[in-house]
């Protein structure tokens, strides 16, 4: 009854390798299909460990048995690696063993894959939606991007797969993702693609015209008979109607022209005949100050705003709304009573990047803006730095030294400070790397820095925390793994944690050898006590010591007892 248990638990299991058979660009899914087969079967053991040669004649039993066992695990699951593969890759492992052929499938198709996913999750994150496309069409693309890294076994979490798509959103969905983020909305995808397209109909019907009611002023006539001019006041019954002459349809009463309109004078232009509402300069200035054009003066001072470089948003922050740029300029003085740092030409990528980041920290500080930038920098060089930027000046025309922009001076400083041999060197070194002596914390500072050269782990967070574990020694490692971290900074405080332990460990062993040490010093101590007191005692003439009593040396008699 139980072999018919586990003949149906088998068949139902090897069900998912049956299903999709290995072709390459699988290998990922059919390799973990396989151990979860193998596991369930007892069998995974031999992808693990080498068969061995067969024991000699005079070995036990238990040792012929287990390497049969061994040897016919090994044919059923090379026969299932077999079976559950492309006729091409059959044709090439037919005679192989299932230890050999796991490493030859890997050594051909776990690089391929290594590289298949290396793209997708480089596509994932540089792309980018352009502005006037559908965003439907953007997140639908995203979300296949998405479908692929899971198929490859590498899924990425929800929240990280949200922020990417809202940052790749172009500038028009700025004010969404800035609601979305305010708020801690914590959607699916799904949900998320159902809001960026409600936003982007808003953002249409906004965008539509509207047709606007125009009522020109003119003649009017009321119902008790007197013509007057509309003021927008109550119901307009005739529009540009001239008053008649003789009788009404009223009252029979005729007309009479206002004579505050021929002989009063008018009190904007000291003219006679109109008033200031029918002055034509007074309509053309009522026309230039009309809800219209209030409303586009605020539209444009938004937009001026939205077109505020960063630097000047947080001085603004800072100074209550203040434009500094327009108040006052800044000065080389400013700008030096923040301490900027020298820099002395060092051709070291971490040093160079840490220098330009530290002067555009005394940029913000100081509230200097882009078109000085370049030519303050210029002046905390010192040394070969200062040679280079004289030579670079003495090829540049004069009217191009003074307008040096930040982006163009940076570009340069790079493109000579740090260059791509020692990027590289620090690429390889971030790639060796290994705890050994040092502590946690500065394993980690180095591996910070070095890592920000090596974009496939500044772009990948996970490929960046799987490293991390690889460096840190063993007993730390494990620990650190157990846990399963989501975060880096977990990862650091969690090995840091262990690194205590261990060291807290270490100190009480060493506490337990110390205190066995007294011990032997108080003995010592005791028994030169002892010496001293003997000393007390007057000399024997016959054996020539200290001690009280007859002398036992003729008899052989012990001092003590």
């Amino acid at each position: 009854m139980a072999s018919t248990v586990t003949s149906t638990n088998n068949l139902s299991l090897r069900y998912i390798l049956e299903k999709d058979k290995l072709t390459g660009s699988n290998f990922l899914d059919w390799e973990r299909n396989l151990m979860i087969v193998l596991r369930h079967e007892r069998k995974w053991y031999v992808l693990e460990e080498p068969v061995g040669e067969a024991p000699p004649a005079n070995a036990s039993a238990a040792a012929r048995n287990a390497h049969k066992k061994h040897s016919d695990d090994l044919l059923d699951v090379a026969c299932l690696m077999l079976a559950t593969m492309s006729p091409d890759l059959q044709a090439g492992l037919i005679n192989t063993n299932a230890y050999d052929m796991i490493r030859q499938l890997r050594d051909m198709f776990q690089t391929q894959a290594r590289t298949e996913r290396y793209d997708a999750t480089k596509a994932f994150n540089e792309c980018k939606m352009i502005k006037g496309t559908s965003v439907s069409d953007h997140v639908m693309k995203m979300k296949r991007h998405l479908d692929h890294l899971e198929r490859l076994g590498h899924p990425v979490p929800l929240q990280l797969a949200t922020d990417t798509i809202l940052n790749s959103l172009s500038e028009d969905y700025r004010p969404f993702v800035v609601n979305y983020n305010m708020n801690n909305m914590e959607k699916t995808i799904a949900e998320l693609h159902s809001m960026l397209k409600t936003t982007e109909l808003n953002m249409g019907n906004k965008n539509k015209t509207k047709d606007v009611l125009m009522v020109k002023d003119g003649w009017v006539k009321k119902k008790n008979g007197h013509a007057s001019t509309s003021k927008g006041k109550g119901p307009v019954q005739a529009i540009q109607s001239a008053p008649k002459k003789g009788k009404s349809k009223g009252k029979g009463k005729k007309v009479k022209p206002n004579k505050a309109r021929t002989e009063n004078r008018c009190f904007t232009c000291n003219e006679v005949g109109h008033w200031r509402q029918n002055w034509p300069k007074h309509h053309e200035a009522g026309r230039n100050h009309s809800s219209t054009q209030q409303l586009r003066k605020v539209a444009v001072s938004h937009i001026q705003e939205l077109e505020v470089s960063p630097e000047e948003q947080f001085a603004r922050s800072i100074t209550g709304g203040l434009n500094l740029k327009q108040s006052r300029t800044v000065t080389y003085k400013d700008f030096s009573a923040c301490q900027p740092p020298k820099f002395e030409g060092e051709k070291d990528p971490i040093i160079s990047s840490r220098w330009v980041s530290e002067v555009e920290g005394v940029f913000l500080t100081s509230f200097c803006f882009t078109e000085v930038k370049g030519r303050f920098a210029t002046n905390l060089f010192r040394g070969p730095a200062k040679d280079w930027w004289n030579v670079v000046n003495n090829s540049r025309k004069p009217e191009q030294i003074g307008d040096l922009m930040w982006e163009e001076f940076t570009e340069m400083f790079k493109a000579e400070f740090v260059p791509q041999i020692e990027v590289q060197r620090l690429t390889t070194k971030f790639l060796q790397m290994v705890q050994t002596t040092a502590s946690v914390n500065e394993i980690t500072d180095r591996f910070q820095e070095r890592s920000l050269f090596c974009r496939d782990y500044v772009v990948n967070k996970r490929m960046k925390m799987y490293r991390y574990t690889q460096i840190l020694k063993p007993d730390v490692r494990e620990f650190v793994v157990m846990a399963q971290c989501t975060l880096f900074q977990q990862m650091h405080e969690r090995a840091r944690a262990r690194e205590l332990e261990l060291e807290r460990q270490g100190k009480m062993k060493k506490s337990k050898l110390v205190q066995s040490q007294p011990q032997s010093v108080k003995k010592f101590k005791s028994f030169s006590q002892k010496g001293e007191v003997r000393k007390d005692y007057p000399r024997c003439s016959k054996c020539g010591k200290h001690h009280p009593g007859e002398c036992g040396m003729d008899s052989g008699t012990c001092y003590k007892c």
